[in-house]
This record gives C-alpha cells, structure tokens and sequence, in this order.
C-alpha cells in the first residue's frame, strides 16, 4: 500500500487465510484517495472469465507465470485446507490429480 500512486487501486481475492489486511491503515486510502476493489472469483460470468485469462497472456510477461508453486496429492488437500485456514500456508499450490509425485 505505501508505493501505491495517488487515486491508485489495489485489488483483493480469495479470503481463504483470513479477512485482513495484515500490517495496514486506512491512511493511504484517505490521503491518497486509493481504492479497494474487491475480486468476485466465484460469480463471474464465464465471459467475462475467458476475456480475464486472454488478458493475462497478453498484458503479463511470461516470466511473471514462472513461479514456484507447491504440488499437493489428492490425499494431501484435506490437511492443506486445515493449515490454509490456520493462516499457516502462503503462496501457490497447484494440485496433481496423480497419487505419486
């Protein structure tokens, strides 16, 4: 939030660690006058979805993609969403439908 440009925008999705803004004021957004703009990932129309992920191959440079994620097994996922809810787990994780990684 401190780099954020005046009458910038910052974006929040998910929710799934906690409902917080850890370590922020309301201060940049009074005195900045920046926005919260909140993600509906759920009820967003498959168009509008597809135009989203058309964007991203054309607006991102690939290297942004290139992250490191963690690869969770099916069996895995049940004690994963127990730590993501307990705030213990940031970052990306992509499941494999395979049961030996």
């Amino acid at each position: 939030l401190s780099e954020t440009k005046y009458g910038g925008c910052v974006t929040c999705c998910g929710l799934a660690a906690s409902a917080t803004i850890d370590d922020a004021s309301v201060f940049p957004f009074i005195l900045r006058g920046v926005s919260l703009i909140g993600i509906d990932s759920v009820q967003l129309p498959m168009d509008d979805r597809r135009k989203v992920w058309d964007r991203l191959q054309t607006d991102f440079p690939k290297s942004y993609f290139q992250l490191d994620p963690e690869i969770l097994r099916l069996e895995d996922l049940k004690l994963a969403g127990e730590k993501i809810l307990k705030g213990e787990i940031k970052g990306r994780m992509l499941v494999s439908p395979k049961s030996k990684l």
